[in-house]
């Protein structure tokens, strides 16, 4: 049998089409397919809500930087759903950092998952670069207790006001300075006196070259924790445990 041209083009077409079609609703298929055979199997009741779980691996993260990062417009990321999908319950089944995910976009929703400790316990990704015992990734008992002892080192009458005479010249002079400027970018000159008050009495250290590269670490560090644990030169998290370990060294 001869192939034609023509034969042959409808054939990659029709391959081309059907690689596409598995590509988009590979997730489905891995994720959210086997918990709807479940539910259809009479042995559980729950079931999904509506959206979609993206392309195998990213999910729908390139569409989340979309709006996050490019665009800058994060709300049109769940006003997008709220259009295909309706508003319903304010959840959508999705895709995102490497994980089947399900978005809370109503108050009801997200005040149902900040009152269940126990369901719902809240974290970032990367506990790796401060420890599993920080203050961030504690939960329950042992988070109450450790935060109880830092408010009573730094919230108690005495330490307040001990607090209040060390802050207080940085304060002053921070103020002064900013009159002269006549213009500030609020955020970050308030950023910059809290982390030399914290410095200074936390450790002990005075502005200059040391603070300057403690702020650098610190922010590198900030950053890591909320990323995805990937240890590739350049990505947040890698740059993350090398501001740490420098750290550590100033210690």
């Amino acid at each position: 049998m001869e192939i034609t041209l023509g034969m042959w083009i409808a054939n990659v077409v029709g391959i081309i089409t059907l690689l596409g079609w598995g590509l988009w609703w590979w997730n489905y298929f891995r994720f959210a397919l086997p918990v709807t055979f479940w539910r259809f199997g009479g042995r559980t009741t729950t079931k999904l809500p509506p959206g979609h779980m993206g392309i195998p691996f990213f999910g729908e993260m390139l569409h989340f930087l979309w709006y996050f990062k490019v665009i800058l417009r994060p709300d049109d990321f769940i006003n997008n759903k709220r259009d295909k999908y309706g508003d319903g319950e304010g959840l959508y089944k999705s895709h995102l950092f490497g994980s089947p995910s399900i978005i809370a976009s109503s108050p009801s929703a997200n005040k149902f998952i900040l009152q269940s400790d126990a369901n719902f316990g809240m974290g970032w990704p990367a506990t790796q670069i401060i420890g599993n015992n920080s203050l961030l990734f504690l939960q329950g008992s042992s988070h109450a207790r450790i935060r109880g002892l830092v408010v009573k080192a730094i919230n108690q009458p005495d330490a307040l006001r001990k607090i209040a005479v060390m802050v207080q010249p940085r304060i002053v002079a921070a103020l002064r300075l900013w009159s002269e400027k006549g213009r500030i970018v609020a955020l970050q000159e308030a950023k910059k006196v809290t982390f030399e008050n914290i410095g200074k009495y936390f450790c002990g250290f005075e502005p200059g070259p040391h603070l300057d590269t403690l702020d650098q670490l610190f922010a590198g560090m900030i950053k890591g924790v909320r990323s995805q644990p990937i240890k590739i030169p350049g990505t947040a998290y890698h740059h993350a445990l090398q501001a740490s370990k420098f750290t550590l060294k100033l210690k």
